[in-house]
């Protein structure tokens, strides 16, 4: 080959690499997927808000976090203690945010309840 046959074969391939372009970047993504996530879990907080309150006493929430301590073999604490981890201002109830976090830290990244309970 000639030096401009690969000149010209080396603009041509350049040329096709920057018409592709990503949709959607990595980041951008994963931030999709939180928001669908986020949705997801108001849409349960306000099913289990049976009074309508805007946030969940722990009577309202008991059986959601049974539910999770059935997938939770490791923690031993209860449901008061599944409060207390996510409950953070402390007032016995859970906003919005705190279940939000509670569902993500208990569903989604799977928390060590051994390193917690030391």
């Amino acid at each position: 080959r000639r030096p401009s046959d690969l000149e010209s074969a080396s603009s041509k391939k350049t040329s096709v690499l920057t018409r592709i372009q990503p949709t959607h970047s990595f980041k951008e993504k994963l931030s999709t997927e939180a928001v669908i996530r986020k949705q997801l879990w108001l849409r349960v907080f306000y099913t289990v808000d049976a009074d309508f309150g805007g946030t969940l006493s722990p009577d309202e929430v008991a059986p959601f976090i049974e539910l999770i301590l059935q997938s939770a073999p490791g923690f031993t604490g209860g449901t008061d203690a599944m409060m207390r981890l996510h409950d953070f201002d402390s007032n016995n109830v859970l906003t919005e945010e705190e279940f939000v976090d509670l569902c993500e830290t208990e569903f989604i990244l799977g928390r060590s309840y051994d390193e917690l309970e030391r």
